[in-house]
């Protein structure tokens, strides 16, 4: 018997603040692809900050990328 892929390994594919992070994710689930959140603490700076990161399904990670990267374009559109 042959053993089929494991396609249900989450991976990251956006890591920001919770406000960014609960963005991507709706446009994510709009967009059919399931997304869950992973709130970390980063220590780096002065302060504490939430850090949250957005994963995915890995058979869903190079859609969910296109949608990251086209948010992120047109963000860089708008700030011009």
């Amino acid at each position: 018997m042959k053993r089929q892929d494991d396609n249900s390994r989450l991976v990251e594919v956006f890591t920001g603040l919770r406000w960014e992070a609960e963005l991507v994710k709706g446009m994510l689930i709009t967009s059919h692809i399931e997304a869950t959140l992973k709130e970390e603490m980063d220590t780096t700076g002065i302060y504490l900050s939430p850090v949250v990161t957005v994963l995915v399904n890995e058979k869903d990670y190079d859609v969910a990328m296109d949608i990251v990267r086209n948010r992120e374009k047109d963000e860089s559109k708008a700030d011009s």
